[in-house]
């Protein structure tokens, strides 16, 4: 929570991370990857107590590269923050 009563970003970007490597890991459970780039942005806030939905999806897993793709909503469905994720 952050000063507003609503949703940090820091924690919003901390659940872009771990849900990105966990969609990655349906994939391939022993390869996590380290991240090469983190990219979230923030389209309405949630505040503090609202139920948030978070839908995960790998993109591409190639060679060296994966990317991902994670999607936060409030309870009514409104974008909450999108991010995308790329891993090596």
């Amino acid at each position: 929570e952050n000063a507003y009563g609503t949703l940090h970003g820091g924690a919003i970007s901390t659940i872009v991370d771990v849900v990105g490597t966990m969609a990655i890991m349906s994939k391939d459970p022993t390869k996590p990857g380290v991240s090469v780039e983190l990219g979230t942005s923030y389209a309405s806030a949630a505040k503090s107590g609202t139920m948030v939905t978070i839908e995960g999806r790998l993109l591409k897993l190639g060679g060296k590269l994966a990317f991902t793709q994670v999607d936060i909503f409030r309870e009514d469905g409104k974008i909450v923050a999108t991010g995308r994720h790329t891993k090596v």
